[in-house]
């Protein structure tokens, strides 16, 4: 299989997924944030406008987030754990490099577990060039 049809694939996998869990996750959430994201950004490879996002996790795979707008932009990604000491706010954390950010890690209120993204290829590539600097949005109910 080439390198554009095993990323074709792999993008149709993912989407497949996304329309199959959503429908599940108004019954399934064991955690929910709302943040308003004044700047466009990515999570992977895709990209998403500046705007209200809903930040999901299913009650029996805490590893698997998904994101939406309300209306044509979501997605479902697959986060790993990391540990972090509990805290007031739910937070979204971003890495800027110039005028692009990359949503890096989801922390919940009162959790002590976080969940990071894997940069990407374009992040991977920005990062060996800058260091990223750190943008914090919160919960915007909290």
């Amino acid at each position: 299989m080439t390198k554009a049809r095993s990323r074709l694939f792999a993008v149709a996998v993912l989407s497949a997924l996304a329309l199959a869990i959503s429908p599940m996750l108004v019954h399934a959430q064991s955690g929910r944030l709302i943040a308003k994201i004044p700047f466009v950004f990515h999570i992977g490879n895709q990209e998403f406008p500046a705007g209200e996002y809903t930040v999901s996790r299913l009650a029996n795979d805490n590893s698997v987030i998904h994101v939406s707008d309300g209306g044509r932009h979501s997605m479902v990604s697959i986060a790993i754990h990391a540990t972090r000491p509990p805290e007031d706010v739910a937070k979204l954390i971003f890495n800027r490099y110039g005028d692009e950010y990359f949503l890096s890690e989801v922390r919940w209120m009162q959790s002590t577990t976080a969940l990071q993204f894997l940069p990407a290829s374009r992040e991977r590539e920005l990062a060996k060039k800058v260091e990223p600097q750190r943008i914090i949005t919160a919960d915007k109910r909290s």
